[in-house]
């Protein structure tokens, strides 16, 4: 039972994960777009001043920065730690479906089965569901749960592997 938990939310996650992708994170790129945009003519400009011999350093340095606040601007709001949290959260659940699967095919104690799945659905929710709530959403208190998804993960992953070494079944022969 234990791994069919694990698949059954990671399909669900990914569905989640899947719609919060375009439906929060698409729409910011066309508006970082254009800022992109103007900061690139803010440094072209800052360029060919340089080019033609200006020499006057108050000119260039108002040009330099503002073509740096565009920048800084443009970076900001195409939230790439929004799309860290998108990706995160659809590997995770993907994570989620392979170790409920190996679960299922794995014959070591029920125990350790369940485990397993407490260690990856909490890696999942503590790690990509909390970059959700702080990043996208932002919830800033879920930045405080982040290791807690981590070391889950990491321990699932280790454990897993433990559990291949235990339990896995050899193979068929014809």
């Amino acid at each position: 039972m234990s791994g069919k938990i694990n698949m059954v939310f990671g399909f669900f996650y990914l569905t989640i994960t899947a719609v919060l992708g375009p439906a929060y994170l698409v729409p910011q790129l066309y508006a970082g777009r254009a800022v992109m945009q103007d900061a690139g003519k803010a440094v072209s400009e800052v360029k060919s001043a340089m080019g033609s011999g200006a020499h006057d350093a108050a000119s260039l340095a108002e040009k330099d920065s503002t073509a740096l606040v565009k920048l800084f601007d443009a970076v900001q709001k195409q939230n790439i730690n929004g799309k860290a949290a998108h990706s995160h959260g659809n590997l995770e659940a993907l994570l989620n479906i392979v170790a409920g699967f190996v679960l299922l095919t794995l014959a070591i104690p029920g125990s350790f089965k369940a485990l397993l799945t407490v260690l990856f659905l909490a890696g999942a929710v503590f790690h990509s569901g909390m970059l959700y709530l702080g990043m996208v959403f932002g919830v800033g208190w879920a930045f405080k749960l982040l290791i807690v998804g981590e070391v889950s993960l990491l321990a699932g992953l280790f454990l897993t592997g433990v559990a291949v070494i235990i339990g896995a079944k050899k193979p068929l022969r014809p």
